[in-house]
């Protein structure tokens, strides 16, 4: 048996127009003041240069999503109530944050087509800077965004393409078949071909800590044969199975990703075919 921890350009210009005689409208000679910023809201589907927590709107600059990038807008949603009622944006700790991020899951999935747990994927809530914030604005922006898997942290890939509808269809970024190398990274590789590990889906954990969860690896063995035995079909060879499960990074967990990945493990032999066929056929 085997587990594994883990896991993770508009720019807003204020003038000042002053004179020294009275201008048209003001015959008090008062100086004209402009008019307090507006709130500025971004767009969805739009894709980023980089991956960012917080984003100004004297930094907003998307990229074509055709290039390179790291980051895609899949939803834009709006803070309300005593979130929205805050002196300062939320910040990454707090509950205003959290419920953002829960908030952000549901469109993904529909942004991707199916469960964006199920593959090489992120979220980042992003939401707006201090400036921003003062000046009205309440949005909060669900990025999604490309990691290398299955590593412990979720360490960011550049991707190519829009994500739109990304799971429609045969993606390299769904989860699937792997082995691993001696330094135990993890390599992609299709279920036809000779491999130890497969992906069979997800458990969700309690609302509890990180921790208190990972200390008792037991139980989530246990949770992760159910999905086998869902997976293939089969419950008999769901409780003997050999388990390897996948633990999203500390910080998703903060804000509400206790999605297990589990996957069912060969320890003796490499499968040359996906298990979901075994005993389907």
């Amino acid at each position: 048996m085997g587990r594994r921890f883990g896991a993770p350009a508009i720019v807003l210009m204020t003038v000042l127009l002053t004179g020294c005689g009275p201008s048209a409208g003001n015959t008090a000679g008062t100086p004209t003041s402009a008019p307090p910023p507006s709130p500025f809201v971004p767009a969805a589907g739009t894709c980023h240069a980089t991956v960012e927590p917080i984003a100004p709107r004297n930094k907003y600059a998307p990229v074509d999503c055709a290039g390179k990038h790291r980051a895609e807008t899949a939803y834009v949603g709006t803070f309300t109530g005593p979130d929205a009622d805050r002196g300062t944006p939320p910040s990454a700790d707090q509950d205003a944050d959290k419920r953002a991020f829960q908030g952000c899951g549901p469109e993904a999935t529909k942004y991707l087509g199916a469960d964006w747990r199920g593959g090489l994927l992120t979220i980042q809530v992003v939401v707006p800077g201090a400036d921003d914030w003062t000046a009205g604005s309440r949005w909060y922006r669900c990025d999604l965004v490309t990691v290398q898997m299955l590593d412990i942290e979720a360490v960011t890939t550049e991707h190519t393409g829009s994500l739109r509808g990304e799971f429609t269809h045969t993606s390299p970024l769904a989860l699937g078949c792997f082995n691993q190398d001696k330094k135990e990274k993890w390599i992609p590789q299709p279920c036809t071909k000779p491999h130890r590990f497969e992906y069979v889906g997800i458990w969700s954990a309690p609302e509890d800590t990180y921790q208190t969860v990972a200390d008792k690896p037991e139980p989530v063995m246990d949770h992760c044969r159910v999905v086998i035995a869902a997976y293939t079909g089969n419950a008999e060879f769901g409780r003997d199975a050999g388990v390897w499960f996948q633990f999203p990074p500390w910080k998703a967990w903060a804000l509400g990703d206790h999605a297990v990945r589990c996957l069912y493990w060969n320890d003796e032999r490499d499968e040359t075919f996906s298990l979901k066929h075994r005993f389907r056929r």
